[in-house]
């Protein structure tokens, strides 16, 4: 009992939130850290690009700090979006073969309560924020969803195809359940 305790109080211990973000702060992306690069000036169009981990964003020096902070955070949820699409499709595809099975389409979102969800017409949604995890975890809610294919509920029956994809999906269902709140922009 002192241990699920201690697990609860971790769960739910606030997460703490910035004003903005700023120049060598690091954001994850599956497992590794990418730099931010905050470069204000005369620039006309907002951008961000990515050169070598780090992520160089491009404002206006006509924004105030608040408008700075909204428009990174528009950037890079835009640029993780973009990046869950491709990585995502390819892991549905690498563990849908072995399922025989095929959604009919995948999106990434905000999903505010969930990693993903499976509809039943087949279709995948996957929360953007999950490539904030380790590559093991994301590979655990991609294989989760897939599952519902075959078993749209939680049954005994879905958790053995889950294993069996997914051998060590317990110790990362967890290190979600401990962690994912974690796993959001700081500002």
């Amino acid at each position: 009992i002192a241990n699920k305790v201690k697990l609860t109080e971790k769960v739910q211990a606030p997460i703490p939130k910035r004003q903005e973000p700023v120049s060598g702060e690091k954001v994850n992306f599956k497992n590794q850290l990418y730099r931010l690069q905050i470069h204000v000036g005369n620039y006309d169009t907002p951008k961000l690009t990515n050169v070598a981990r780090n992520l160089h964003f491009y404002l206006s020096n006509a924004l105030n700090a608040e408008q700075r902070a909204d428009t990174v955070k528009e950037l890079l949820v835009g640029w993780y979006r973009e990046k869950a699409y491709i990585y995502l499709q390819l892991r549905v595809q690498h563990f849908a073969k072995y399922l025989t099975v095929k959604p009919t389409g995948m999106e990434i979102r905000e999903l505010q309560m969930r990693w993903g969800s499976c509809t039943p017409d087949k279709k995948l949604f996957f929360n953007w924020r999950i490539l904030m995890a380790p590559i093991s975890a994301i590979d655990y809610i991609v294989v989760h969803e897939l599952s519902h294919l075959t078993s749209p509920d939680h049954s005994p029956t879905f958790w053995v195809t889950v294993e069996s994809l997914h051998p060590t999906y317990r110790k990362w269902k967890d290190w979600l359940h401990v962690h994912g709140r974690q796993l959001d922009l700081r500002w």
